[in-house]
């Protein structure tokens, strides 16, 4: 699923790490989510046993977000590929 270049906020992102386990492929890059969008995010990898690939590139993610990231990768079993390129907000 492509959300990147903008087309979703921390609100989106959050209703959809809430409402789909399916996904296997996402793409949140570019949406300028930040803190609240990686708690929703890190709850996803947390839950979902299906996501491959997930592309968090170019987002207003700082220190204390990417702490949720890693507690949600340490969950998950299922994540290879991570992409993360300029999420540096604060870090």
């Amino acid at each position: 699923m492509m959300m990147g270049g903008g087309g979703a906020d921390d609100d989106d992102s959050m209703w959809l790490c809430q409402e789909n386990g399916y996904v296997s492929q996402l793409d949140l890059s570019w949406n300028g989510f930040g803190y609240e969008g990686a708690l929703a995010v890190g709850e996803l990898l947390k839950k979902n046993s299906t996501l491959t690939q997930l592309d968090l590139s170019s987002n207003r993610i700082n220190w204390q977000a990417v702490q949720f990231l890693v507690d949600g990768i340490t969950h998950n079993r299922t994540l290879h590929t991570l992409a993360v390129s300029n999420i540096c907000e604060n870090l």
